[in-house]
């Protein structure tokens, strides 16, 4: 038979962990959502996808930094099962070199994220800051790779290094909230 004490601290828990759910005041709003998606390079992609996530109504601050980070990451993993088709479409060995550099400055961005997730989760805010740089470089560099000698072409990749860059530029700008730039 339990003892009171184990019953008592077991009412104890449980009213802490429905206090935790229904007092949603430590939850971000549509406001800061908003505050946040002003201060990025394209407000309707922010405001969209944030708000789309169903994540989003529990998440707090810091909950919508690690929110941020696992949506790139989505991202990034996408891109990435898109490249081996990608590959298999190039005509030329330009094409395909280049799309070989960016299926590794994709992995790299992968790892580079990831490491953002665990530095978020650990609440290693300015950690995350230089994993989330080092990651949208890597993808910028993808994007430069069809840009910098003939022939000049767009990148196959061009919407999807541009979502991960905007992105990133969310996750920077929750950092700066929380005082991590």
């Amino acid at each position: 038979m339990a003892s009171l004490s184990a019953v008592l601290l077991l009412i104890h828990i449980s009213l802490m962990a429905t206090t935790l759910f229904y007092y949603p005041s430590h939850a971000v709003g549509q406001d800061v959502v908003e505050q946040v998606c002003h201060q990025t390079e394209d407000y309707q992609f922010c405001f969209d996808t944030i708000l789309r996530d169903p994540r989003t109504p529990a998440a707090n601050i810091e909950g919508l930094c690690l929110l941020s980070v696992a949506i790139t990451i989505d991202h990034v993993r996408a891109a990435v099962d898109k490249i081996p088709g990608l590959l298999d479409q190039a005509t030329d060995s330009v094409d395909k070199q280049r799309m070989t550099t960016c299926q590794s400055n994709y992995g790299a961005a992968a790892g580079d994220f990831q490491g953002a997730w665990g530095s978020a989760s650990s609440k290693a805010f300015h950690d995350v800051l230089s994993w989330v740089q080092k990651g949208a470089n890597e993808v910028i560099n993808c994007e430069n790779i069809y840009r910098q000698s003939p022939p000049i072409r767009e990148s196959p990749l061009t919407v999807d290094n541009h979502n991960v860059v905007k992105l990133a530029g969310i996750t920077l700008v929750v950092l700066g909230m929380l005082g991590a730039r």
